[in-house]
């Protein structure tokens, strides 16, 4: 039979996903799935058959179907097949991710008030008491920029 990809580390999907105990729950041992990340091999089942060969011929399709799409037919997808997911999945996704999360945003993705129009990040920063002001200036050079603002400063 097929073995489940992760299965030495199972105990840590369950602790993952709340199955664990927490007290007296094993400690956590290397996954077999990350150790195979790292050096660039899959783990494979132990048998191969021919309904497996039928799977990776429909997985290859899916692929092609899928670089036919548009980013928002992407995601769309993608949300659906996230839906299905289960706390193995995650637990591959989260390996997967970990580096790639933000390599292709823009490069303030996570700075809200860059993304507001400069008028609303104006009125955010005009409830903060001018002590942290000065501290959100240093954030980063766009906060400086809009924290510097004279409206800001103003009795």
């Amino acid at each position: 039979t097929a073995l489940p990809i992760c299965s030495l580390d199972q105990d840590i999907v369950d602790l993952e996903c709340g199955r664990g105990s927490g007290i007296g729950a094993p400690r956590k041992r290397t996954c077999p799935l990350r150790e195979s990340l790292r050096r660039g091999i899959a783990l494979v089942p132990r048998r191969k058959n021919s309904s497996q060969l039928g799977v990776k011929h429909r997985m290859e399709k899916m692929l092609q179907w899928f670089d036919e799409l548009d980013d928002q037919q992407r995601n769309v997808f993608l949300q659906k097949i996230i839906d299905r997911c289960r706390c193995a999945q995650f637990h591959l996704l989260s390996l997967t991710m970990e580096g790639n999360l933000h390599r292709y945003c823009p490069h303030n993705c996570q700075d809200i008030l860059s993304w507001l129009p400069p008028a609303i990040s104006l009125q955010i920063l005009s409830y903060l008491s001018p002590r942290d002001l000065c501290r959100a200036s240093r954030v980063s050079t766009s906060w400086n920029v809009m924290a510097s603002h004279s409206r800001l400063w103003e009795l």
